[in-house]
């Protein structure tokens, strides 16, 4: 899957349909897409979430103030043997319900929690589409985490649903990817979806249909707002399936 992981980033960030056409389910703590073909991970468990969420705001909140998250801070959270899998995934940061930043891989030779931790960074800071995020902006950010599954390549359109699935391209070096959340409510079918990813690319509609490689995945999304704050006590001998006792993170169904 190494070939797969340069993405075009503006492809990211294709406008989300019209409010009316989005799906009232939305991908919140608990909930994620459908899983591609064949998917081989489990979802991850509502701890689990609560974990990458912790970690991704204390990361972030430590990249805006100068104070850097170190190793000794990861004690504190409870890393599962899920957590501690190489997988890939998208860091999306939206402020006042617009989106502000987003970094990711469809897939990594890094564990599930290092890549949240790289991603909420660059994201914060480091997407040249944006202006840096600063410390005001803190209270007005939502983050969301697509973790992907059951990536697949595919030898044609055929099993592709586009807003069930995400989809990725690649051809002549050029390469484009949308997420399932940015498909979600258009009503393309998988043709039209190649050929916006072509067009994202660089490259002719009509690419895709020779010499290109594409495929599909799932994601396990979830997200939320700054979460109450908490001690590391919270977790002190606790089991993994239990953080967060003392104030849960704040989620909310994200939006591309």
């Amino acid at each position: 899957m190494r070939r797969i992981l340069s993405v075009s980033l503006a492809a990211l960030l294709l406008p989300l349909a019209p409010p009316a056409q989005r799906p009232a389910a939305g991908q919140v703590e608990g909930g994620h897409t459908a899983p591609a073909p064949g998917e081989p991970e489990a979802a991850l468990t509502a701890a689990e979430r609560d974990t990458l969420l912790r970690l991704a705001w204390k990361t972030l909140e430590g990249h805006l103030t100068g104070h850097p998250i170190r190793n000794d801070d990861l004690a504190v959270f409870p890393f599962t043997p899920r957590l501690l899998e190489p997988r890939g995934c998208f860091v999306t940061l939206e402020v006042d319900d617009r989106v502000h930043g987003r970094q990711g891989d469809l897939a990594s030779d890094r564990p599930l929690y290092q890549q949240v931790m790289i991603h909420v960074r660059r994201a914060a800071t480091r997407d040249p589409r944006f202006v840096p995020l600063s410390l005001h902006d803190l209270d007005r950010i939502t983050l969301r985490i697509d973790v992907i599954t059951g990536l697949r390549e595919m030898a044609g359109p055929e099993g592709i649903d586009p807003g069930r699935h995400g989809v990725y391209l690649e051809k002549w070096g050029r390469s484009a990817i949308l997420l399932p959340i940015s498909l979600a409510g258009r009503g393309w079918d998988a043709g039209r979806t190649l050929e916006e990813l072509a067009r994202l690319a660089g490259l002719p509609k009509k690419a895709w249909t020779e010499g290109a490689r594409f495929g599909l995945f799932g994601t396990d999304s979830f997200g939320g707002t700054r979460p109450v704050p908490w001690s590391p006590d919270v977790w002190s001998g606790a089991p993994a399936e239990k953080p967060g006792a003392r104030g849960d993170v704040r989620t909310r169904r994200p939006r591309g």
